[in-house]
């Protein structure tokens, strides 16, 4: 019978109610207060898209972990989910209406038809890969649950005066016209001379140059400063020209003002140490609303902060009209032949400089200053990092506690920017109207704050704002305040960043009592998501969300790079479960593997450490534990085939037939098991995994069941290895569950005592001998074993002969013979008897007669 043929079979059977999916027990002893030991939440895939391996891993890591909890008698609940996954999904699904010429007016039908066919998808695939979740509980981020959760969280934060409207620069991306998150930048570097093609223009761009500008001195004929600018085309927002206080160059300009190559206003030249003298010419020029370093340093010089001169689609605005609605990378093009015809541009050069790309689109990054819902971190922070100070949260491994609180520290102290101007997600629940009053009543409004071009603060003339559920609270909300006027209610129109929803998660949850809260993620999400968690947990519910935290590997190819479409390295783990396909494991090549199975996809993934910073994936070795597991069917084949041909059908042993043998491989077993149990309470799976490959394979097999066929009495011997090899299932169904459920099922069948194996009762019969004899037996045949496997390996090289051994010395005399004959592959055994006259000249090792193949070996301590 073929193991994948029969488990394909098998699987086909199964449903959620068999051990493959099960994971509840009924435990007794668990306090009425908490409703399940430890609870876990599956991070929830983005439908964008299937899952990949990096998804495969970490649902594997949390099933397994799920599983051994359960065979530990302990309860658990695992929550699965979806992630609406806002901007990424926004993208895919704009490209998928452009290929297809899908109208614009069924975009909200082809947004929601999306989404069910990915949720879908994924949810099929999460059942194949023999994840046990607990689907009663499954959630998608925009599901009618979820989004009551969301503006009940957003309004709660607003009341509490947390989130609040202001201008900041934001990351903005032209193309999909929204602003998104720092981890949603990616920097590239450009070498000198490099052209890149971006989507919201027609032609590769050259990022890689150094526009070098001269501005003449006012007031100073003929004495001119040249700054150093890879955008010259934000030229016309200029407010000022700056230079570092210690440059000996420029402080015969100290209060001085420059004259505007092109609009010929006055600039002042001013002084900062956040300019660097040594880098380009030493003198910048200061555009406020196009860089945010350029902001700070005109609100420290209480500068004007100019005019934005690029609009949200990448063109040119606020500018004269023949430069009104041009592309910004056309813009530097023509600012650059404007100054060369007067003579300003003094030189072009290339130049390596890293931009700022947008990861969803692939477009160029515009800073821009826009008012902005935000939400305050700074006081959560400054909780949460004493809460890690106090060891209250657990990281694992412990390293990235360390480097958790550097970034909570220095990075996430401010605020979290929640707006993006896109149509997919949940939208704002602000309402805002613009009121006219009667000169008699005041307005005492909560408006927002924000600079003009004095940077001075003013509000947003007669505007108001509040947070509430529906259009109908927001107009009796106002109309309580103001009384009957003129009023006209708009919602706000921007949609809540996606992180926002899936930080929510064990807040939506929190109802759910357990001991013990965890959550296993990859450590590039850490800062994006473990620490959102965390801190709208502190907010909206003065507790940490979880309190251990399991950071697992990031998968890469063989070659060590990240996995990307763009690469062509993407690899779906079904692929390798179903097998007959074409893997792409790089643009170029590609490599056909076998039908692995989902057992073979786990145990491949987990036999690697799995809290390194990065796994690199080999396709063979899906292939090599594939065969493992083909050992350990075939294994389990002897034992049935055994039963069958001697008519087997109890597994009643008695005490008087055990060997000694028999005792070492229980206290193998036995000593195994407290190994696994020790590695898996320390989350060190891929320990157990080594642990449980190398009894099975080197001390079962090859060693016990080879013994098991020249054993004294064979029936009591494939009784205990049945016994053995169910107990190993238990303890491998964890990590492989079809094949273990498979194999355990048919042995169930084979003696009809499906309960007494599942009750372990043989584990009793550890108990035949005390601690001492076992370890003095185990201890004894171990050095057996070592001494005929160093003989083994000694034969004469390429001889897989049987032999004729002749032994001489006092270690063999109380040997088992049928062990020598299993180890050493001997037909005959003979110790201490000498086969030719002149024995003593022989060498210790020595090959008697090859012919013949006689060997002997003395062995004398």
């Amino acid at each position: 019978m073929e193991l994948r043929k029969s488990l394909v079979k098998f699987s086909l059977q199964l449903d959620e109610s068999t051990d493959v999916f099960a994971r509840y027990v009924v435990n007794d002893n668990i306090k009425e207060e908490y409703e399940v030991d430890s609870l876990l939440f599956l991070p929830p895939p983005n439908i964008t898209g299937n899952l990949h391996l990096g998804h495969a891993f970490g649902g594997t890591l949390q099933d397994v972990y799920c599983r051994w909890l359960n065979y530990k008698n302990l309860t658990t609940k695992w929550i699965p989910g979806t992630d609406h996954a806002g901007i990424a999904t926004y993208t895919k699904v704009l490209a998928y209406m452009k290929e297809n010429e899908l109208p614009e007016k069924n975009r909200k039908i082809i947004f929601e038809k999306w989404n069910k066919e990915k949720q879908l998808k994924i949810c099929q695939q999460i059942k194949k890969m023999g994840f046990g979740v607990d689907w009663d509980f499954y959630y998608n981020t925009i599901d009618s649950v979820h989004c009551e959760s969301v503006i009940d969280s957003f309004i709660q934060l607003f009341d509490k005066g947390k989130i609040k409207r202001k201008m900041s620069c934001v990351n903005w991306c032209c193309f999909l016209k929204t602003s998104i998150a720092d981890f949603e930048v990616q920097k590239k570097s450009i070498k000198p001379g490099n052209k890149i093609k971006f989507p919201s223009y027609f032609k590769p761009v050259n990022c890689g140059r150094m526009f070098e500008i001269k501005y003449e001195i006012d007031q100073m004929p003929g004495q001119y400063i040249t700054i150093g600018t890879t955008r010259p085309e934000t030229l016309l927002a200029d407010v000022a020209i700056c230079v570092n206080p210690d440059d000996i160059r420029y402080l015969k300009f100290n209060k001085k003002f420059a004259i505007h190559p092109i609009l010929k206003t006055k600039l002042p030249i001013i002084a900062d140490t956040m300019v660097y003298k040594d880098f380009g010419t030493g003198a910048m020029k200061i555009t406020p609303l196009h860089d945010n370093k350029d902001f700070t340093i005109a609100k420290s010089h209480n500068l004007g902060l100019g005019n934005c001169t690029i609009d949200k689609s990448g063109n040119m605005i606020n500018v004269s009209c023949h430069f009104e609605g041009i592309n910004r990378f056309k813009m530097r093009e023509l600012i650059a032949d404007i100054l060369s015809s007067t003579g300003r541009l003094v030189k072009v050069y290339d130049y390596k400089t890293d931009v700022s790309i947008c990861q969803r689109s692939g477009d160029l990054i515009e800073p821009m200053f826009l008012n902005q819902w935000h939400l305050d971190c700074k006081e959560s922070s400054t909780k949460l990092s004493n809460i890690l100070k106090e060891d209250k949260l657990t990281f694992i491994p412990e390293k990235y506690k360390t480097e958790f609180m550097h970034w909570l520290n220095n990075r996430f102290n401010e605020s979290w920017c929640l707006s993006r101007q896109i149509d997919w997600g949940h939208k704002l629940p602000i309402y805002w109207i613009k009121v006219t009053l009667k000169s008699d009543i005041v307005l005492e409004s909560k408006c927002i704050m924000k600079f003009n071009h004095n940077n001075q603060s003013i509000k947003d003339n007669n505007t108001e704002f509040c947070a509430k559920k529906s259009l109908s609270e927001a107009e009796e909300y106002f109309e309580k305040k103001f009384g009957k006027c003129n009023v006209k209610v708009s919602q706000e129109t921007d949609v809540l960043d996606t992180w926002f929803s899936s930080a929510l998660i064990p807040h939506i949850y929190k109802d759910i009592k357990s001991k013990k809260r965890l959550i296993f993620t990859a450590s590039d999400i850490i800062n994006a998501w473990i620490s959102r968690m965390l801190m709208l947990s502190i907010e909206l519910d003065d507790r940490l969300s979880f309190d251990t935290v399991y950071i697992h590997s990031i998968i890469r190819d063989h070659m060590g790079q990240k996995m990307s479409k763009s690469v062509g390295n993407v690899i779906d783990p079904l692929q390798i479960v179903e097998g007959g396909q074409s893997i792409k494991v790089n643009k170029n090549n590609s490599k056909n593997i076998k039908e692995c199975g989902v057992d073979a996809l786990r145990i491949s993934l987990l036999s690697h450490c799995s809290t390194s910073r990065f796994l690199n994936i080999n396709l063979d070795e899906f292939e090599a534990w594939n065969r493992f597991l083909n050992k350990i069917w075939q294994a389990s084949r002897f034992i049935i085939m055994g039963f069958e041909k001697n008519n087997l059908n109890n597994i009643d042993i008695l005490i008087r037939d055990y060997t000694e043998m028999d005792y070492w491989i229980l206290s193998k077993k036995h000593k195994m098991m407290n190994d696994v149990s020790f590695h898996m309470d320390k989350f060190e799976f891929h320990s157990a995994i080594i642990l449980l490959h190398d009894f099975f394979k080197f001390t079962f097999c090859d060693i016990y069941l080879e013994y098991s066929k020249s054993h004294p009495n064979q029936l009591h011997s494939l009784k205990l290895m049945l016994l053995i090899v169910v107990n190993y299932l238990n303890l491998l169904l964890p990590f492989c569950p079809y094949i273990s459920t498979f194999i355990k099922n048919y042995f169930f069948k084979l003696v009809n005592s499906e309960k007494e194996i599942k009750l372990n009762n043989f584990l009793k019969l550890n108990q035949t001998l005390s601690e001492a004899e076992y370890l003095n037996s185990e201890k004894k045949v171990d050095t057996q074993i070592g001494i005929l496997q160093n003989m083994a390996k000694n034969r004469i090289s390429g001889s897989n002969k049987i032999i004729e051994l002749y032994l001489k010395g006092p270690i063999f005399q109380d040997m088992d013979t049928n062990l020598i004959k299993t180890i050493c592959r001997a037909a005959k055994v003979h110790i201490n008897k000498d086969v030719y006259k002149d024995y003593k000249r022989l060498q210790t090792y020595h090959n008697l007669n090859q012919k013949l193949n006689l060997f002997c070996y003395d062995y004398c301590k």
